[in-house]
């Protein structure tokens, strides 16, 4: 029992995040809140490009990074400089909630593992795949949406909140900085479709999981404003080994950089056309047909996802016309490397096609595509 009693509000931390996502489950409230706040069936998610919003699925992940880096280089001075000895539990906490919490835990594990689909790869929202609670893990690879990477990033500020102990008016405006931050971009990433709210939720919820266990572990360490008695050589190995490590974080950062594309074609059939093949090269996250005013047959692919700096995206399309049938090939291709990728259909018709004209799909999933 000795060993259990410091972790027991590790264990109801858990217990509560638990119980509220089932509760949210419940009410509904992951598909309300999208339905409600950011999603419209004629206009999609009609927030995602406003700027602020823009700005955090691009850049919001960087205040993490840049703490994650700060946390560890000041941890090393700690060990080197009295000066900095007296917060040394503080900055290795911070530290390791990052890499732990958001590196290993969340886009490491969860993420790839969990096999939760994005709200814009739900059917509700103009996706092709069944919606999954929460808490129902579904096939690894088959959605990322659990937990929200971006927002675990904005939370980790919270993880300054370790310095109110000694520090209680900065650690207490540190962490509500970072609740706000962590809020807006949640509230983005929502916006975009990239997240339902519990997914936000259980970001906050890791980054304080994570945070409360590395505190309570590091307890026995204690503040010390002493240098370690660590060798010249030992110390220089140290160094040594931070600088590579953030340079591999750096590098992770760079490697996975947010990438977006939107392509936008229009096309005339011939009047006689009453039946029109769509044949697209893979299977894509949502496929939207409508019936619009316009004058021409309008196609916007979009293109979203993570990869390297250097990755791009091409759409090629084709086709023709036979009889009283239409044919319009779409060729989507990856160029470079992609940690994920998704695309998003928009396939509209004018008015006059509307019970006159026959849609059928393909989708070629193995190539050659032509």
């Amino acid at each position: 029992m000795g060993r259990i009693k410091p972790f027991w509000p590790l264990l109801a931390l858990l217990a509560l995040w638990i119980g509220l996502s089932l509760l949210a489950e419940r009410l509904d409230l992951d598909l309300l809140v999208i339905q409600n706040y950011f999603y419209q069936p004629d206009q999609g998610f009609f927030l995602e490009d406003w700027p602020p919003f823009a700005w955090a699925f691009e850049y919001g992940t960087l205040p993490g990074l840049l703490l994650t880096l700060v946390a560890l280089g000041a941890w090393v001075l700690s060990l080197l400089s009295p000066a900095w000895g007296r917060f040394r539990r503080q900055w290795i906490v911070v530290a390791l909630t990052a890499i732990v919490g958001g590196g290993v835990l969340v886009n490491g594990l969860l993420k790839d593992y969990w096999g939760r689909p994005r709200p814009r790869e739900v059917t509700q929202f103009g996706g092709r795949w069944e919606y999954r609670p929460a808490l129902s893990p579904g096939l690894a690879g088959r959605g990322h949406s659990f937990p929200c990477g971006h927002c675990t990033s904005g939370f980790l500020v919270v993880s300054l909140g370790v310095f109110i102990p000694t520090a209680p008016v900065l650690g207490s405006l540190a962490a509500g900085a970072g609740l706000a931050y962590g809020i807006f971009v949640s509230l983005a990433r929502m916006a975009q479709g990239g997240h339902f709210p519990v997914d936000a939720f259980w970001a906050l919820g890791v980054v304080l999981f994570t945070c409360l266990f590395f505190y309570r572990i590091s307890e026995p360490w204690g503040a010390s404003n002493r240098p370690s008695s660590l060798s010249q050589r030992q110390k220089a190995g140290l160094v040594l080994g931070i600088v590579v490590f953030c340079l591999l974080v750096v590098t992770a950062f760079m490697t996975r950089r947010p990438y977006f594309k939107t392509y936008f074609e229009q096309f005339s059939f011939p009047p006689e056309t009453q039946e029109l093949l769509l044949e697209i090269s893979e299977e894509p996250q949502s496929l939207k047909i409508l019936y619009g005013p316009v004058d021409k047959v309008q196609l916007e692919v979009n293109v979203q996802g993570f990869g390297w700096t250097q990755a791009t995206h091409k759409t090629h399309y084709w086709g023709g016309f036979e009889g009283t049938t239409e044919t319009l090939k779409v060729r989507l291709e990856p160029i470079g490397s992609f940690s994920e990728l998704s695309h998003q259909i928009t396939l509209t018709l004018p008015l006059a096609y509307k019970n006159k004209l026959t849609v059928q799909t393909k989708f070629q999933l193995a190539p050659p595509f032509n």
